[in-house]
């Protein structure tokens, strides 16, 4: 099994959400919402500089829990992707060229997707997963994080 799946579902015994109307709108709500968390972090982070000693740990917490939300909403939306995301996202290189420009095409991607459920287009949102994902792991890149490592803590926090 593969750990995205095996994440999803750990993630879905967790989901507090289930039953609700709207469930995956509310999933993508909160992929949008973290995707801001993770962009204020990025820009106090470029501001403050070493200043600004807790910007990785904050950063950890917040791409774990927008993998969380992303997880989720993708176990939702499509199961069959789960498992073609995971090798996607474990080919994708770990550097990043320009994590500003990079962070930015996530915050779309994100806004992207909330509009396409928000507007109850399905079909719309799933072509929006991999985008999103590879974006993700490509900030989580760009600065330093192990994706996988903050998904755990995720997991961690949630059962804590």
């Amino acid at each position: 099994m593969s750990w995205l799946t095996e994440y999803c579902k750990a993630a879905e015994r967790t989901d507090q959400l289930i039953g609700q109307p709207n469930h995956a709108l509310l999933l993508a709500v909160g992929v949008f919402g973290e995707a801001g968390s993770i962009l204020a972090e990025l820009k106090k982070r470029r501001r403050e500089t070493d200043a600004y000693p807790a910007s990785r740990n904050l950063l950890v917490e917040e791409i774990g829990d927008c993998l969380w939300y992303l997880s989720r909403l993708t176990a939702v939306l499509d199961p069959c992707v789960v498992q073609s995301l995971d090798k996607r996202t474990q080919a994708l290189p770990r550097q990043n060229y320009d994590l500003l420009t990079d962070a930015v095409a996530f915050g779309v991607t994100a806004g992207e997707l909330l509009s396409a459920l928000k507007n109850h287009n399905r079909k719309d949102a799933k072509e929006r997963l991999e985008p999103i994902w590879d974006a993700l792991f490509s900030v989580a890149g760009g600065t330093d994080i192990d994706p996988y490592e903050a998904a755990e803590m995720n997991l961690q926090k949630i059962h804590s």
